[in-house]
């Protein structure tokens, strides 16, 4: 008779962090911003505010900062000003593809991490990242990286504020 090992604690954490990010908060997200014309896409109420466009341009930069090439071992190519500084009315298809595209590449990280890369010291954004400050796995870049929850409560805002229509 065989027996199979049970999981560890960081494989069953990296796989439900993997599956809420990919199956479940990507998708939401993605359904609220696919219909939107781009001037719903970059309005803003003042200049001061950022704009649905403008966010998910941000949210690509995070998520490719902090965990996908953090955890490559990349260079760091991202250029944050301008996540937040960009005007143009680039389509919510173009903006959903390149983050589509950064969802993909986290998605394989996460699922090839270990408890020794979440507990990694890294050198991110002109930051020493090391594990949370509780020390439960899941390390810094990793935290930041993935507040996937943001995504649900994004979208609520934006409905909330009259920017995407109530559902149901």
């Amino acid at each position: 008779m065989t027996t199979l090992a049970a999981p560890s604690v960081t494989k069953l954490f990296l796989e439900f962090s993997r599956t809420k990010l990919i199956e479940e908060y990507w998708p939401r997200l993605r359904g609220c911003v696919e219909p939107l014309p781009p001037d719903r896409v970059w309005w803003r109420p003042n200049e001061a505010s950022n704009s649905i466009g403008n966010l998910i341009l941000h949210l690509n930069g995070n998520v490719q900062q902090w965990l996908v090439a953090s955890f490559n071992g990349l260079q760091d190519a991202r250029d944050r000003p301008t996540e937040f500084s960009e005007r143009q009315l680039i389509p919510a298809s173009a903006l959903l593809e390149k983050l589509g595209a950064t969802m993909a590449d986290a998605s394989s990280v996460l699922g090839r991490l270990t408890e020794t890369d979440l507990l990694a010291t890294m050198h991110i954004q002109g930051h020493t990242v090391r594990r949370s400050r509780r020390g439960v796995p899941g390390g810094g870049a990793f935290r930041n990286a993935l507040r996937a929850d943001s995504f649900h409560h994004q979208a609520g805002a934006w409905r909330e504020f009259g920017i995407l229509p109530p559902t149901g």
